[in-house]
């Protein structure tokens, strides 16, 4: 095959991809509102037009397995990747998350090729979202971040857009979002950033979600905060009980 023709096909399959990937996106959000009901709210006009900008990342806390979903939602865009545990990316959860492009993430690691990829694509223009907690949390207190987005944004320059979810991940539950104003961490770094700049930064995204926390919660009705606590105490309850099975068939 001649270069040109083999370059050909190249842009074929990328655009063929591209497609896939833009058809698979829509099906899903819009199936996906259509049963959670979610309602996305910002924390001023500056965090909506924000959020508009094509090159940016996206963190936010993790509730459930379907945040990723969410991700796409929020971003309004189908260029967009979210990075995902590689243990999820398997069965019939893994499939919906593959047709969404996800990043392949080993959580056991620093992985240094999945943090190459991410920042590889904010170069090319996309939106990366990323869950600093690095797992799910039913706990209120959002875990420690990890030091990935601060090291992604350092190397980027690119700014990072806040989120915070809550609310009752059963269908028709009405899930909450808060958008909030994009942070810029350049001022936290110097030319080669050391060690104690990226925890410094990795500080300011954890307070800035937090506070996002408690102004989303300032919102929602007593009844819709009392949806989000009932569904906190049973999925923690059920991801304990699944812990405890799993420890039992290792000691077998």
């Amino acid at each position: 095959m001649s270069k040109e023709k083999a370059s050909f096909a190249q842009k074929i399959k990328k655009v063929s991809l591209a497609i896939f990937k833009w058809f698979g996106v829509s099906l899903i959000k819009y199936a996906f509102c259509l049963v959670w009901w979610p309602r996305i709210s910002y924390e001023s006009k500056k965090a909506k037009n924000d959020l508009k900008k094509k090159q940016s990342i996206i963190i936010s806390n993790h509730c459930y397995w379907f945040d990723p979903v969410m991700m796409y939602v929020i971003g309004h865009t189908s260029k967009m990747s979210v990075v995902a545990a590689k243990e999820v990316l398997t069965g019939i959860k893994g499939v919906l998350l593959r047709v969404l492009g996800c990043i392949s993430v080993d959580r056991t690691t620093m992985d240094l090729v999945c943090l190459r990829e991410c920042a590889k694509r904010v170069s090319e223009g996309e939106k990366v979202a990323i869950f600093p907690e690095g797992q799910i949390n039913f706990e209120e207190e959002l875990l420690p971040f990890k030091a990935g987005v601060s090291l992604i944004a350092s190397r980027t320059g690119t700014r990072v857009i806040p989120v915070y979810l809550s609310g009752d991940y059963r269908p028709f539950g009405h899930l909450r979002v808060l958008v909030g104003e994009s942070v810029d961490l350049s001022e936290e770094f110097s030319k080669v950033a050391t060690a104690a700049e990226i925890a410094s930064a990795t500080d300011v995204l954890s307070k800035k979600t937090s506070e996002l926390q408690q102004k989303l919660y300032e919102r929602m009705t007593p009844k819709q905060l009392q949806g989000m606590k009932n569904f906190r105490a049973k999925f923690s309850k059920s991801r304990e009980a699944d812990l405890s099975e799993q420890k039992k068939e290792a000691h077998v």
